[in-house]
């Protein structure tokens, strides 16, 4: 049964490519893919107007970096360990870019994000197009709105910021998992995390989607693939003369120093003193000290908990909106809960949500709300002054924490059940989740 357009219990069995509904034959197949390209230039030209902006980030940590990778020629200069906090496969990246002296370094910084902001459109429509394969356009508009999406333009544009890289990359790793490609799934979101630590909070929603729907021991196996994928992500680091005990410390360290943990913070002392780094979370209502991070910490693990064992209890496996849904809102709820966070780590619940409001118009309520949060912290910092009280920001990603965690849980609930089903489906031997 359903509630609107909110679903209360999976479906009975994984919907197969071949049943799946085809899109109308009368439409032009060439029409929704020249809106697609049109909204690739559009937003391409957006990203043009913010080129020559240039952050006290830039300025003091990006320009630094490159500038000794080009002294240090390039790939070889990775062998060094003091020059970045950043963990060494973005830093190959920026070495890469050395090599190509004509492309000035605040724009080739920038277009490897950008870069990425198109890969991880790219797997925002192909999600769509699995989780709604009788819908042309329910895909372009998730790209669409990707590629426009505020916080998105100005953290590759504006900010020279990767995020869009390891977002990429968690969002190639949930369609795969949707795919029933668990080993795929696990190499992408190991990649991710070389990237970025952030990728840690999309972990969660990973292994509950495999326990959940009760996969075969196939599936869990594949969870050694994403360790492998980020070793071979610290290779070239390696063969250029840093250890792997080295470059394996960069996360350890970047925990122990909660004022390096992220390039972002306008300061250092910021981030101790109030347990929020400009980011619109709980802890901007209150005050600072190690009894508040810590109770933080263990709300944010019993949440977390608690809801996985509520999906266990209800003994249903997931359907792929469920399953897309509980990734978004995880990304979510996990940093709001979270002390020492940055304001750009709501960005995957940023993607995330786009995604599911896409198949669930009601998850337009929490990816507006969270919008509007973290588009009120990027001015905050690009402009250098308040656009308005951090404490509002954490108002509208509260009420979106909320909001979604209600809808997730509203999808999820058990339906009655009337005739006798069979047993629950896995992944395996089905084409996709649906």
């Amino acid at each position: 049964m359903s509630i609107g357009t909110i679903e209360t219990a999976p479906p009975r069995e994984l919907v197969d490519v071949e049943a799946s509904p085809s899109p109308p034959a009368s439409l032009n197949p060439w029409v929704p893919r020249l809106v697609l390209l049109a909204a690739v230039i559009g937003a391409l030209a957006y990203r043009w107007t913010m080129r020559d902006v240039v952050t006290g980030d830039y300025r003091m940590f990006l320009q630094n970096w490159y500038q000794h990778l080009a002294s240090a020629g390039g790939l070889a200069g990775l062998a060094d360990a003091s020059f970045s906090n950043y963990n060494t496969p973005y830093l190959a990246l920026l070495a890469l870019l050395t090599y190509v002296p004509s492309v000035p370094p605040l724009y080739g910084v920038k277009a490897i994000s950008v870069v990425f902001d198109l890969v991880l459109a790219y797997f925002g429509y192909r999600i769509v197009a699995l989780l709604r394969p009788a819908s042309t356009w329910a895909p372009v508009a998730a790209a669409a709105a990707l590629l426009f999406l505020p916080t998105l333009a100005m953290n590759s544009s504006a900010w020279a910021q990767c995020d869009s890289i390891y977002a990429a990359f968690c969002l190639g790793s949930l369609y795969y998992l949707l795919r029933d490609r668990p080993w795929a799934a696990m190499a992408l979101f190991g990649v991710a995390f070389a990237f970025k630590l952030q990728a840690v909070f999309l972990l969660p929603a990973l292994v509950g989607i495999l326990i959940v729907n009760r996969q075969r021991l196939r599936s869990f196996t594949s969870l050694f693939a994403a360790p492998a994928a980020f070793l071979a992500m610290l290779v070239p680091a390696l063969i250029a003369g840093r250890s792997i005990l080295s470059q394996l410390s960069v996360y350890p360290a970047q925990m122990a120093d909660s004022s390096a943990a992220n390039v972002g913070a306008r300061g250092g002392s910021s981030a101790s003193a109030s347990l929020t780094a400009n980011a619109p979370t709980v802890y901007a209502w209150l005050g600072g000290g190690d009894t508040v991070k810590y109770v933080g910490l263990g709300v944010a693990a019993a949440v977390t908990l608690a809801f996985g064992g509520w999906l266990l209890w209800r003994r249903r496996p997931l359907s792929g909106v469920q399953a897309l849904a509980l990734a978004a809102t995880s990304t979510l709820i996990i940093p709001f809960l979270l002390p020492q966070m940055h304001e750009r780590y709501f960005y995957l619940a940023e993607v995330l949500l786009v995604l599911v409001a896409c198949v669930q118009p009601w998850f337009a309520v929490p990816a507006v709300l969270i919008q509007v949060a973290s588009t009120g912290t990027y001015l905050s910092y690009l402009r250098g002054s308040n656009v308005w009280p951090l404490t509002v920001s954490a108002g509208f990603a509260a009420a979106a924490s909320l909001c979604a965690g209600v809808l997730l849980v509203w999808m999820c609930r058990p339906a009655p059940v009337t005739n006798p089903e069979p047993s629950p489906p896995d992944f395996a031997g089905d084409s996709r989740l649906c």
